[in-house]
């Protein structure tokens, strides 16, 4: 499928953020295809995972209107001890800073595990940021998706409260082990939508021959707000023309306000360590999602200069 779609994305590489965004009059000082500052709390400045909440009309901060917030993680050399979520405010969607006048990063820290994969929607409604992220248990036996919630300052007088508990069966054997990623909510109507990767091994019964052979994408749905889920109701979402040989890693999905809903898709070809690039993906109804003809950004572009490990987990919107 081709379209001529223009679509802002912010995708944080393993070490740097990149934007390309579309002409709009208030985001003219956004260069179509360049490397943003992120700052990060262990002062490494290498961050993963970002999702981005634009602001139309903007809100104050010390004399400092926001248009943009951005959670992500540290992931320095890959240091899952510090991929931690954390936020960051811009004015123009592409210098980021930290405010520790308003909260101090990171938002949480795990509890004998790990955490990883943030998401974050705005309830205009109530004026609140709901920000998700996993916490996950380092032999995969269990993870919980954690929620904080605040206004959009996101002061650190909240505390993370579990939303949803997976537990591994153990009398399972590995291969049949319970591991997602990427969680992203998108709210439509009176329901509020939880898509996720779900990460499947089945080339060995062994933890320590394992490797992720088969993904899908799984969505979950709540018309009782963020705290109430029913895993017993999940589904999973159709996907048309994936390119052949194509193993999803890691989602964002949000709503074009054109009468389509996109997913970013960041996804490998073979071995795990090569040929991560960026898919895009359209649905009309949030089940069958049909995919683009190419990759919108792929690692060995010019611009990187041959130093790129991959795309990772992009965060997208659409102008209106």
């Amino acid at each position: 499928m081709k379209s001529n779609a223009k679509i802002i994305f912010w995708t944080i590489l393993f070490l740097n953020c990149h934007i390309q965004a579309q002409y709009d009059p208030k985001l003219d000082s956004i260069p179509w295809f360049d490397t943003c500052f992120v700052p990060t709390y262990d002062g490494s400045n290498e961050a993963v995972h970002p999702d981005v909440i634009y602001f139309k009309d903007g809100f104050t901060i010390q004399d400092s209107t926001i248009h943009f917030l951005m959670v992500m993680t540290p992931y320095p050399n890959f240091s899952r001890e510090l991929e931690n979520p954390s936020v960051v405010y811009s004015c123009d969607g592409y210098h980021f800073y930290e405010w520790p006048q308003i909260h101090t990063n990171p938002l949480a820290f795990p509890n004998g595990s790990y955490n990883n994969d943030p998401d974050m929607i705005w309830d205009a409604e109530y004026e609140s940021l709901y920000i998700i992220y996993q916490e996950t248990e380092s032999s995969k036996k269990w993870q919980d998706i954690k929620l904080l919630t605040n206004d959009s300052t996101i002061s650190n007088n909240t505390l993370p409260r579990t939303i949803l508990h997976y537990q591994a069966d153990t009398s399972q054997t590995w291969k049949d082990s319970i591991f997602t990623v990427s969680p992203s909510l998108l709210p439509y109507s009176d329901t509020l939508f939880m898509f996720y990767v779900h990460l499947m091994n089945t080339s060995s019964e062994k933890k320590e021959d394992a490797d992720w052979t088969s993904s899908r994408i799984e969505i979950l749905k709540s018309t009782e707000g963020i705290h109430q889920w029913n895993k017993d109701d999940t589904i999973h979402a159709i996907l048309h023309d994936k390119p052949a040989g194509l193993f999803i890693w890691h989602i964002n999905v949000f709503d074009g306000q054109d009468g389509w809903f996109y997913m970013l898709c960041n996804g490998y070809e073979g071995s795990f360590w090569n040929n991560h690039n960026l898919y895009i993906a359209r649905s009309t109804n949030l089940l069958d999602w049909y995919f683009f003809d190419d990759p919108i950004l792929i690692e060995n572009d010019p611009f990187f200069n041959n130093d790129c490990m991959g795309v990772y987990r992009s965060s997208g919107l659409i102008n209106k």
